[in-house]
């Protein structure tokens, strides 16, 4: 708690990391007020969203005293409706946070909203359990997630086309199609809507 009674996060240390559920009640264009303190230094944060960079590298301002709040500004992020898993990374650290508010700035219309499809980077990678897959579309699409060995042999396969609109997790235990724990190595996942396709790589430990 500060002085005020708000909660706050006191101190933040390098590579800690932050993560919230938000739900966008519509889809469009949208604007994150975070709110920091520090003393006599600044820091530097990320923001990812299902798994996707949100920004540059973005440096918090010397407030001189770690109950002098003052409001960073991210604008211009793209939102679709629904559920989204929004995670912050410290880079730098040692500044305080406060609240975070997303405004809508500006609404998508029919024609304007965009066709999304989205695989995002898989955490926690290296992983060395199981790990949590982010993907979104919005759009009518046979959707395919595919997770291949190194040497693109396929591991196991999930259609996803009458399971996923919107943002959606998907968990990978690690196992292959026949139930077998799969050798630690590096491995790939490809999401195939219709004629898209995107490909990221993990790391199993297990």
């Amino acid at each position: 708690m500060d002085q005020s009674g708000t909660p706050s996060i006191g101190w933040t240390e390098a590579g800690e990391w932050l993560r919230y559920t938000i739900n966008a009640g519509k889809g469009g264009t949208y604007s994150l007020e975070i709110e920091v303190a520090s003393l006599n230094s600044s820091g530097y944060l990320r923001l990812f969203m299902d798994g996707q960079q949100l920004n540059q590298t973005t440096e918090t301002p010397i407030t001189g005293g770690w109950q002098n709040w003052q409001v960073i500004l991210i604008d211009d992020i793209a939102i679709s409706a629904g559920s989204h898993l929004l995670t912050f990374e410290i880079i730098e650290a040692g500044f305080n946070l406060r609240s975070m508010e997303f405004s809508l700035d500006s609404a998508w219309t029919d024609p304007e909203f965009p066709n999304i499809f989205m695989l995002g980077q898989n955490y926690p990678n290296p992983f060395n359990n199981s790990t949590i897959i982010p993907i979104q579309i919005n759009q009518p699409a046979m959707l395919q997630l595919i997770i291949y060995n190194l040497l693109g042999r396929e591991i196991d396969t999930y259609d996803l086309s009458t399971k996923l609109k919107g943002p959606a997790l998907l968990n990978w235990d690690g196992y292959d199609a026949n139930g077998q724990i799969s050798p630690a190595g590096v491995y790939y996942y490809q999401a195939i809507a219709d004629e898209e396709m995107q490909v990221r790589k993990m790391l199993f430990l297990p």
